[in-house]
């Protein structure tokens, strides 16, 4: 019986985060919306934070795309939820990381940074479409934002909402597409739920 019990526990599905609760999320995401903005815009919940509030406050096995201008709330409104999950006693479930962020790191660490990536389950990645082709590391060439991309799919599949992947990109469908090839862009969209902005505020002015 023990046995049985310790084999039970090892293919035992991680359980996912929990939606936000509906009754308190708007008013969290504006404290600290206005925290974190510091441009002489001032933060509002606008139609883009409202996408953003409804993803968060409702179960979905996909991960979140959001396609839009450069300036307009996308990294802004996930280091928003980042930091809300953080006040909760949730913030080692949650990355929030440039692209930039990611190369400079694995650049410094190599392969256990990918790994502690590909562990976390939610890992939210922004400017996607800003990597470069291949990063060079000891000898070896590497497609570093396809490979985590890849490899977080992997375990999506098998795991399902309990591990999910964000991304925000200034690129539209088929730039992405083009910078990625086929197969990881029917990935994208096997992955995500994508929203492609018209917000027009911008937040860097």
């Amino acid at each position: 019986m023990e046995i049985i019990n310790q084999t039970n526990e090892i293919f035992k599905k991680p359980k996912a985060i929990q939606p936000l609760l509906k009754a308190s999320v708007r008013g969290l995401w504006q404290t600290m919306g206005n925290s974190l903005c510091t441009g002489k815009e001032p933060y509002k919940i606008d139609k883009l934070t409202e996408k953003f509030i409804s993803y968060f406050s409702n179960e979905t096995q996909k991960g979140l795309a959001i396609v839009g201008e450069k300036g307009i709330g996308k990294s802004l409104n996930f280091l928003i939820y980042q930091r809300i999950r953080t006040t909760m006693g949730e913030g080692m479930n949650i990355m929030v990381l440039e692209v930039k962020e990611i190369e400079h790191k694995f650049k410094l660490e190599g392969q256990p940074f990918i790994d502690e990536l590909v562990k976390v389950k939610e890992l939210v990645i922004n400017d996607v479409g800003t990597d470069s082709s291949v990063i060079k590391h000891y000898g070896s060439n590497i497609e570093l934002v396809n490979e985590i991309l890849t490899l977080r799919y992997i375990k999506w599949q098998k795991l399902g909402g309990a591990f999910k992947t964000h991304i925000s990109s200034n690129l539209v469908e088929g730039q992405i597409e083009k910078m990625y090839g086929d197969r990881i862009y029917d990935r994208f969209k096997e992955m995500f739920n994508t929203i492609v902005s018209d917000n027009l505020i911008s937040y860097r002015k």
